[in-house]
């Protein structure tokens, strides 16, 4: 069973109502009655992006490959010593 919205003085902590505007500085100042009261306690839900799947090589592939990066690091360190 679900409880009940909490109200808006609830979440804002004072005595606004749905017809008060919030002050503010700009010429386009939006009131919380243009607001939808669920805007105000539900959050957006999460987008989460897409991955894509990877082509897997070979173990021989990977083999060959570690091998090859291995021998250009001994090398590497053989100039630097």
């Amino acid at each position: 069973m679900r409880s009940a919205l909490p109200s808006l003085q609830t979440l804002v902590g004072g005595s606004l109502s749905n017809a008060d505007v919030l002050p503010c500085r700009s010429s386009n100042c939006v009131g919380l009655s243009s607001l939808p009261l669920l805007a105000l306690i539900m959050p957006e839900p999460v987008r989460h992006s897409w991955i894509p799947d990877l082509p897997l090589d070979s173990s021989l592939l990977f083999e060959f490959l570690l091998f090859l990066y291995l021998l250009v690091v001994l090398f590497i360190q053989s100039t630097n010593i």
